[in-house]
């Protein structure tokens, strides 16, 4: 019998604002400078205990992250938790900003949250829309169609906390992935790509134990949701899915090499060189394990 967890979530600063002030000036000003910001009310949230491993080498290291399944009739979003806070958090900025310098004064920009899920999916009735910012800093953007996927429904049922579930499988992003769905729920969406199911996810896993999405919290009324990834953002560039996933992987094996190419990184010395070097590609090969393989 499997029981639905609610976990208590934390909430991670990445950084100290007294010692790091210019560095989060910086950051902000990347973050919502050219953006397009928007506000919109959903019908639903649903919640997702994300448990991950990042390194298909390092097996013993696990982690976890709650994301959230936006849901209603024109438009639904899936994104991490975290990432809803900055977005927010940029959102509140912004207008803060405006005001304080209308007035002549000044503001102290908060700390934004670590999330290892920095994009945002959008879905209309016929697409999903992936916005990622990448290690160059641009945002892409590629579009899917919706409810492409080929489940295999299968007889078995299992109660999952309060739902009466269905054994679905799948074969999606180069893994093989199981999941239990409930019909009590007509939502045909969610976690992450995932659709076309006659109901809910509650629960999905790959073959590998690498990825698994739970369901936590459900929450229905008028919920206020403030963006700053938007569909209408002109500076979204957009590729296809192929060459998102060849530049997303390039740019992590390279970004260090690039970037002292154009002069955007000095060190003072060698050492101090080679120790960030070494440290890029340390981060590039330690993130092996995507939830799509391509």
């Amino acid at each position: 019998m499997r029981g639905m967890r609610f976990i208590k979530r934390s909430d991670i600063k990445c950084f100290d604002m007294r010692c790091k002030l210019l560095f989060i000036l910086f950051f902000s000003s990347l973050y919502i400078m050219g953006f397009s910001q928007e506000k919109r009310y959903f019908d639903t949230k649903i919640e997702y205990e994300v448990t991950f491993i990042p390194d298909s080498a390092q097996k013993e290291n696990v982690m976890r992250e709650q994301a959230e399944l936006l849901y209603s009739d024109s438009l639904s979003v899936f994104r991490s938790v975290r990432k809803g806070k900055n977005d927010s958090i940029s959102y509140s900025i912004e207008n803060v900003r405006k005001r304080v310098s209308e007035e002549g004064g000044e503001m102290e920009y908060p700390s934004f949250f670590k999330t290892h899920f920095p994009y945002t999916l959008f879905f209309d009735s016929a697409h999903i829309y992936h916005i990622e910012q990448l290690e160059d800093f641009n945002k892409y953007i590629y579009i899917e169609n919706l409810n492409q996927m080929d489940w295999d429904i299968k007889e078995e049922t299992e109660s999952i906390g309060e739902f009466q579930c269905q054994k679905a499988e799948l074969n999606y992003g180069g893994r093989s992935w199981e999941a239990w769905f409930t019909t009590e729920l007509p939502i045909f969406l969610g976690p992450y790509k995932f659709s076309g199911l006659p109901g809910l996810i509650v629960s999905i896993e790959d073959s590998t134990n690498s990825w698994k999405f739970e369901l936590t919290k459900i929450e229905e009324g008028e919920i206020p949701v403030f963006f700053v990834d938007s569909l209408l953002d002109k500076e979204l560039k957009k590729v296809n899915k192929d060459d998102f996933f060849k530049k997303k992987r390039y740019l992590l094996d390279n970004i260090f090499e690039i970037n002292l190419a154009a002069g955007k990184v000095r060190y003072p010395n060698e050492k101090a060189k080679k120790r960030a070097r070494d440290s890029a590609k340390e981060k590039a090969l330690k993130d092996n394990n995507w939830i799509e393989l391509l």
